[in-house]
């Protein structure tokens, strides 16, 4: 097959998202570069119908209706240079859209406004990528590597679009959750309008959600499970609280060492799951109530804090 068969309208959108896998950013390279070198040849637009109608139409909108009687070699020489006037715009813009990483470190949430005026939290250990400036662009693509909450404002002509984990949450401007901390599950929960969910790798399992509903990926079956919740439970945490949702000690773990940035491990875990909203204030504080509410003990040791939930509720 090839190189012209293997690029999609998609891989090349992810490209300029910069996005692409490894393997597909040496595709479109290579394809970009067979461009440059010879061009396309009129064998591949007479072998595919669809392109050829395609490039067809654009040549004859750009030339006018007096040149309707050309054959597929001239076609395909005007193609070359509508290609490549194309590429030269798609260069283009990659090169200049500039990009920015935060991360909110252990123990240090952050709050930040992005360029169109919609907002971000950023949970303690997550990591966002994102443009400076969406100004230009056909999407408001961003990069999530953790847990945020997004408040969208609202712009029907320019998606907003959350990469995190493998999935894709698209909005046009709304409030939502998305947590990808667990890659095995990434979730979305939304607190206001509507969302669209899809996994990256099948563009087929795509689900719509709306306030107070939460949608769990499930990779190997390629599917979504949505299912009715409090919202704010899960957008507690903004607030500096802490929040657990039908945790299990291991996940308890993981949550009080973002949030307090503290040596936590466990043992007993087995059969400990707890939900709660606890202040975020003073983890002392904090494990005296788990203990109480649902029997999970606690000891400071030399390299930190032992959690055990043997005697788990």
């Amino acid at each position: 097959m090839s190189l012209a068969n293997k690029i999609t309208k998609r891989i090349l959108e992810r490209y300029h998202q910069g996005q692409c896998t490894p393997e597909e950013i040496t595709l479109v390279e290579s394809y970009f570069e067979q461009l440059q070198i010879g061009g396309i040849q009129a064998a591949d637009v007479q072998k595919d119908l669809h392109l050829r109608n395609k490039l067809h139409k654009k040549i004859i909108n750009e030339l006018g209706p007096v040149q309707k009687n050309w054959n597929l070699s001239r076609i395909a020489a005007v193609a070359i240079i509508l290609i490549a006037a194309t590429l030269f715009a798609f260069f283009y813009n990659h090169q200049t859209v500039a990009y920015k990483t935060v991360i909110a470190t252990y123990g240090k949430p952050l709050r930040l406004q992005l360029s169109d005026a919609s907002v971000v939290y950023l949970s303690a250990g997550s990591t966002l990528v994102y443009p400076e400036n969406f100004e230009g662009l056909t999407k408001r693509a961003i990069q999530l590597d953790g847990k945020a909450f997004f408040e969208v404002t609202k712009n029907p002509t320019q998606p907003f679009v959350v990469t995190s984990g493998n999935i894709a949450t698209t909005v046009l401007g709304t409030k939502f959750i998305v947590n990808s901390f667990d890659q095995s599950k990434p979730s979305v929960v939304v607190t206001e309008g509507k969302v669209n969910v899809t996994y990256t790798r099948d563009q087929t399992a795509s689900i719509d959600i709306t306030p107070n509903e939460r949608v769990v990926l499930n990779a190997g079956q390629k599917r979504f499970v949505k299912n009715q919740v409090r919202a704010k439970d899960y957008a507690a945490w903004i607030d500096g609280s802490v929040v657990f949702n039908d945790a299990n000690l291991s996940e308890i773990v993981a949550i009080l060492n973002r949030r307090f940035n503290r040596n936590v491990t466990a043992t007993n875990m087995a059969n400990c799951q707890i939900r709660g909203k606890y202040s975020g204030n003073n983890l002392d504080e904090l494990l005296k109530s788990i203990k109480f509410i649902h029997g999970i003990t606690y000891q400071y040791t030399s390299k930190g804090i032992l959690l055990d939930g043997m005697n788990c509720k």
